[in-house]
């Protein structure tokens, strides 16, 4: 009479030599009744006793034929089912294991695939996701690592050059105002001492040159009625 066929089980197939039922092979998966086993495709895994094939977590990855998922490195990232983990844009970064990349905070870069933000050197200063720090202008400073912006040097006070960590001290006979690159000389009939926001008129009796840093008073025989004067007669 005919003999009767049984299905094999989730996670086997037919051999058809031996009339058995044999267990897949590492990564490949069945259903009950499957003729042969399957691959898994790149982003899943087989589970349960390679009876299906589950998708790989955020945070994980697979090759094809894997029995398992695979930690995203730290710098790295992936979506649900991904093949692959992807390095972190240049501004952001991870640990491992994670499903999106975290912006670096502001007063910290960045480049792509890193595991954490490093903060921006003295005299330099960033904004959040920031690849790279920007060097403070000439009449600004920072004087800590990890700035969000810079500061204007103080009236009196001068910086000429980009990335600065302090500010000059005007020479006595210059003044400043707030944020200088440079100090100005002092006009005619006026003086400054060292670190000036302003200089001060010569008085009555006195003159002084451009860029002064006293007043000079008249020769005898001659005067200067007036403050600010810049000759004797």
């Amino acid at each position: 009479g005919a003999e009767s066929c049984t299905q094999c089980y989730a996670g086997t197939f037919p051999n058809v030599s031996t009339g058995l039922c044999d267990e897949c092979s590492f990564g490949r998966y069945s259903e009950t009744g499957f003729a042969s086993c399957v691959s898994c495709v790149a982003g899943y895994h087989v589970k349960n006793n390679n009876s299906d094939c589950v998708v790989c977590d955020a945070g994980k990855s697979s090759a094809s034929n894997s029995e398992t998922c695979d930690d995203c490195e730290a710098g790295t990232y992936s979506n649900t089912g991904a093949p692959s983990c992807s390095d972190c844009d240049s501004g952001k970064y991870s640990g491992s294991s994670q499903g999106t990349c975290t912006d670096c905070p502001a007063g910290t870069h960045s480049s792509t695939g890193s595991s954490d933000c490093i903060a921006c050197s003295v005299g330099h200063y960033s904004a959040a996701r920031a690849s790279t720090c920007s060097a403070c202008p000439s009449g600004s400073y920072t004087n800590s690592s990890g700035a969000v912006g810079c500061n204007d040097c103080v009236s009196g006070s001068f910086q000429p050059s980009s990335g600065a960590s302090s500010c000059y001290d005007c020479e006595a006979g210059m003044f400043s105002s707030q944020g200088a690159a440079a100090c100005l000389n002092c006009s005619a009939g006026t003086y400054s001492s060292g670190g000036a926001s302003t200089c001060v008129a010569c008085g009555v009796g006195t003159t002084s040159t451009l860029g002064a840093s006293m007043c000079t008073a008249c020769p005898n025989g001659t005067f200067a009625s007036e403050s600010q004067s810049t000759y004797c007669s």
